[in-house]
């Protein structure tokens, strides 16, 4: 009887062993937390973008922990400074995914820096949530650890070009960008939608992130007989690119890619942004906003960072949000394949802040589907369209 009970103990020890380090084996998940790693840009040139979104993300888990956590477990995020530059992503993630064993990375930062990842994130079974990245890659190839809502730059100019032709009569829209991954999509968009329309193929000028000057430009679309304006920029080039404008008192439709609806763009000394037009994913929430919930936010963010919030801290909020939601659809049994069933489940998602509903499942982990126009009215951003189609 001595030998059977003590096979039976070492049998339960060996089981008990075994499923120990079976859940050991789901990287940066434990039995009281999740990991999560982002690398984002905390010191290069769009820094405002890094910290807001990774604050915002913060603030969300942090929520969710207050709360109790799901299913027990608190999360966690741990960012990195990638600098917005590829060499320091690649060495970001590589440390996030073999020191910190995230489990997900979430709100990685440009196109170019998570291309560059992408490879040994799948390699490692890590997937890749809601980028902050417009491009098409990030979904596309489909892959079951690539999950993406913002509308791709592309589409988004396609949606931009088509609301100019059909609203002010235009018939030739050019394009003004910054020479990275999104200034080029932006005009393959605009090429794409001139061809769809039989409008005038797009003149086209870019620039260096660091440039300051676009008087000429600007002069050359002008001269170009161009009569409407897409860009493919970020905030100091888009505040420097309305001064031109406004200097040669051209009066024509400039509409921007959804990095312009920035804080400094609307900002920005003069009114020199009054009446520019932003395709958008969400609606710019302010603490006196009409919509409660998105005002409440923006109060408890300002109170809690001392600084007003951006649209991309908004984006990163319903990142994190998102990725609640999975993990909550993910039930107990927590692993990648039961993380991206329940983020395949999430079905007509609204976010607080009055966007457009988002919707994935199997074989779709592209959520979004539309964009409306924002426009500068009196300093502030102002929805002016419904959904738009692309």
């Amino acid at each position: 009887m001595k030998e059977i009970f003590s096979r039976g103990v070492l049998g339960a020890a060996i089981a008990s062993a075994c499923a120990l380090a079976s859940a050991q084996q789901v990287r940066g998940v434990y039995p009281d937390k999740v990991v999560f790693g982002m690398q984002t840009d905390l010191s290069g040139p769009v820094a405002n973008v890094g910290v807001a979104q990774s604050n915002a993300i913060r603030m969300r888990f942090d929520e969710v922990n207050q709360a109790g956590g799901i299913h027990g477990r608190k999360l966690e995020l741990v960012v990195e400074d990638s600098g917005y530059q590829i060499p320091k992503a690649v060495q970001a993630v590589n440390k996030l995914i073999n020191r910190d064993n995230v489990f997900a990375l979430i709100g990685s930062m440009a196109a170019g820096p998570n291309n560059a990842t992408l490879p040994t994130q799948i390699a490692a079974n890590v997937p890749n949530l809601f980028p902050n990245a417009a491009a098409r890659s990030m979904f596309d190839p489909y892959h079951k650890l690539k999950f993406a809502n913002l509308v791709t730059y592309t589409d988004q100019a396609r949606a931009s070009v088509k609301w100019m032709v059909a609203n002010r009569g235009v018939k030739k829209v050019c394009v003004l960008a910054v020479k990275s991954d999104m200034g080029d999509e932006v005009l393959q968009g605009v090429a794409a939608q001139a061809k769809a329309q039989n409008l005038s193929a797009p003149e086209s000028a870019f620039h260096r992130p660091t440039d300051v000057e676009f008087s000429a430009s600007v002069l050359k679309m002008k001269n170009a007989g161009c009569d409407g304006l897409m860009l493919g920029t970020l905030a100091r080039d888009t505040v420097g690119i309305l001064s031109a404008v406004k200097a040669l008192q051209w009066d024509i439709p400039v509409i921007g890619a959804a990095a312009t609806q920035e804080p400094a763009v609307v900002e920005a000394p003069g009114s020199i942004a009054e009446g520019f037009m932003v395709a958008s994913m969400m609606n710019t929430a302010y603490t006196n906003d009409e919509n409660k919930k998105a005002a409440q936010w923006a109060q408890q963010y300002e109170q809690r960072y001392k600084q007003h919030p951006s649209v991309y801290g908004q984006w990163a909020y319903v990142w994190a949000d998102l990725v609640v939601k999975g993990l909550q659809n993910a039930g107990k049994n927590l692993n990648v394949d039961t993380m991206v069933a329940g983020l395949e489940s999430i079905k007509d998602y609204q976010d607080i802040f009055g966007g457009p509903k988002l919707r994935f499942g199997p074989n779709q982990h592209m959520g979004a589907s539309a964009i409306f126009l924002v426009k500068v009215k009196n300093g502030r951003f102002v929805r002016i369209t419904d959904d738009l189609k692309y």
